[in-house]
């Protein structure tokens, strides 16, 4: 999967080695964030090392793997928190429960963001349900796209989920994300690389 994104010119960003998992005390978000010594751990080159394995073994070339490792020390998304840390834009979120976690994962966002990192959330959220599945439709996500404002002009970040993607279920959200990707297209909208964010 990761070699085909490349090779469609998406970019890979760092979203943590485990989605803290190895936090957990119970289902999360709970406790996802311990301390910043700790959880830095987890982000950077741990996470890159695996990335670059599995690049290596699909045979991509040392100018693609660097570019990759470059791209993942600059393009950071913390599991279960809507955190920015990207130019002058600076946005906490209590996210995560107890309000010491959450009070950490701004620790951190600060902590990557001074190694240099641009530590993104987003603007509208394709909701998840609790199977797994998103609990709207394209039309409800673009209702929401054309009310948000954005973090910048011009700009809008959407959480989506790969694996909402999958087959099986009640409804088709592989064809789902198709509808919408064809239908902002026709508004107008482009879709962009993160990395890109604060140049275009």
């Amino acid at each position: 999967m990761m070699v085909r994104m490349v090779e469609e010119g998406h970019v890979i960003g760092d979203h943590s080695y485990d989605h803290m998992k190895h936090n957990f005390d119970s289902a999360p978000p709970w406790n996802v964030y311990r301390g910043v010594n700790d959880d830095l751990q987890w982000f950077g080159q741990k996470n890159i090392n695996a990335v670059n394995q599995s690049m290596i073994k699909a045979g991509l070339s040392t100018e693609t793997i660097n570019n990759i490792a470059r791209t993942m020390l600059k393009i950071k998304r913390l599991p279960f928190t809507d955190n920015w840390r990207v130019g002058k834009i600076y946005q906490n979120c209590m996210c995560t429960s107890p309000k010491s976690s959450s009070r950490n994962s701004h620790a951190l966002c600060d902590a990557l963001a001074k190694n240099g990192a641009n530590v993104f959330g987003w603007d509208v959220s394709w909701d998840l349900s609790g199977d797994g599945r998103y609990n709207i439709g394209v039309h409800e996500l673009m209702r929401r796209i054309k009310n948000s404002r954005g973090k910048t002009p011009g700009k809008i970040v959407i959480l989506s989920h790969d694996a909402v993607h999958k087959p099986g279920g009640e409804k088709d959200w592989a064809g789902e994300l198709a509808k919408f990707i064809d239908q902002a297209l026709k508004l107008g909208y482009q879709f962009k690389t993160l990395d890109n964010y604060l140049t275009d």
